[in-house]
């Protein structure tokens, strides 16, 4: 039987495109301790164990939905209303996809791990040099999601 520690590293990564409820704007964030290319991304990160459910050990997508609220906390500051978006089984794991909705009075300049922390218009993402390419699908699900085009 797996045990817990081995199984949350195979459950995945959550990645949430945080939008401000107040501007419309969108929280990115850029980590230079990573290596180059350093992009602007959408807040997210790997689903660990303390983001399972104890009650709910099995129930994956509870635990994406955990990580998502924890993971935006810590790398924005700002605390947020999550919506599942869909996920994408990728070849080493599986990447759960959200849009959250959030107040940002409460935006940190820098992320928990030093990510530098900003928030953008989508008119700005769009004009972005070194926005993440893989994010780009994740923003077409949110402004599905939210109506814009």
């Amino acid at each position: 039987m797996t045990n817990q520690k081995d199984r949350t590293a195979s459950i995945g990564a959550s990645v949430v495109a945080v939008i401000d409820e107040n501007t419309g704007r969108f929280a990115l964030v850029l980590d230079k301790a990573k290596p180059e290319p350093h992009y602007w991304k959408f807040p997210g990160g790997k689903i660990d164990k303390e983001d399972v459910n104890p009650e709910h050990p099995y129930d994956d997508h509870l635990a994406a939905d955990n990580a998502a609220v924890r993971e935006v906390k810590e790398e924005t500051g700002v605390a947020v209303q999550i919506s599942r978006l869909g996920k994408i089984d990728k070849k080493t794991h599986v990447q759960y996809l959200y849009v959250g909705l959030g107040n940002f009075a409460e935006l940190a300049a820098t992320g928990d791990e030093g990510e530098i922390v900003k928030a953008f218009s989508l008119d700005q993402i769009k004009e972005l040099q070194n926005f993440f390419p893989n994010h780009l699908p994740i923003l077409e699900l949110a402004l599905n999601l939210v109506g814009w085009e």
